[in-house]
């Protein structure tokens, strides 16, 4: 137990670059890879984000022509359904949505300033 307190005296004597340059030799020593060491939270959140629902929340400063232009675009809704979808706002625009297709259609309301979130 003492040669471990001595060790343990050591690593905290060192200076932040050492520390790091330890840790990149230890995990080629002992042959580690990142994922190993992976956050168990991590995982958990992104198995989590595989499927949402996608919801607007604001349109903010856009025009609702713009948003309904871009609702049909991603839903196939007619003008009508559109048109309704906006005047309910905040509401579920898509349910069950794979979270990378979330970020790609939040991408094209952030180019006109309307507001989602997922859940």
């Amino acid at each position: 137990m003492k040669k471990v307190d001595e060790i343990i005296k050591d690593l905290l004597s060192l200076n932040l670059k050492d520390l790091l340059d330890l840790i990149i030799v230890l995990k080629k020593k002992l042959n580690i890879k990142d994922s190993i060491i992976e956050k168990p939270n991590q995982k958990k959140k992104e198995d989590e984000k595989k499927n949402v629902d996608i919801i607007i929340t604001s349109i903010g400063s856009a025009s609702k022509l713009s948003v309904i232009r871009i609702i049909r675009e991603i839903t196939n809704l007619n003008l009508k359904e559109a048109k309704e979808l906006t005047d309910q706002i905040p509401c579920t625009l898509l349910k069950n949505t794979n979270f990378n297709q979330y970020k790609e259609i939040e991408k094209k309301f952030s180019k006109i300033g309307v507001i989602l979130k997922y859940k």
